[in-house]
């Protein structure tokens, strides 16, 4: 049960943040395969889709967990390629401190 409220409180969380920077018909969708695998969440553009890892939904503070939505949200807002100055840009406009989604 504590799984299905983190995961109904980050949708909630990633829904309003797709609204506050107009990003239209993306989803978050919590997976449990190998596509992810030691990164906390992932950016799917063909499927406009952020895939998030549920091996994290109890392994990380809730702050962890927004914190790599906001990272998927700068890769959103700025496209493809990379962690690049526009996007670290967009980090720091959106308020996202986590620089990677992979925990080491």
């Amino acid at each position: 049960m504590k799984d299905q409220n983190i995961k109904t409180d980050l949708t909630k969380f990633t829904k309003s943040t797709f609204r506050k920077w107009h990003i239209l018909k993306w989803k978050l969708v919590f997976t449990n395969t190998e596509l992810v695998k030691k990164e906390i969440a992932q950016v799917r553009f063909f499927t406009q889709r952020i895939l998030f890892n549920e091996i994290y939904l109890t392994k990380i503070t809730e702050n962890e967990q927004k914190q790599a939505i906001l990272h998927e949200v700068a890769h959103v807002c700025v496209g493809t390629g990379g962690h690049t100055k526009e996007f670290r840009r967009i980090c720091d406009e959106i308020g996202c401190t986590q620089k990677t989604s992979i925990l080491k």
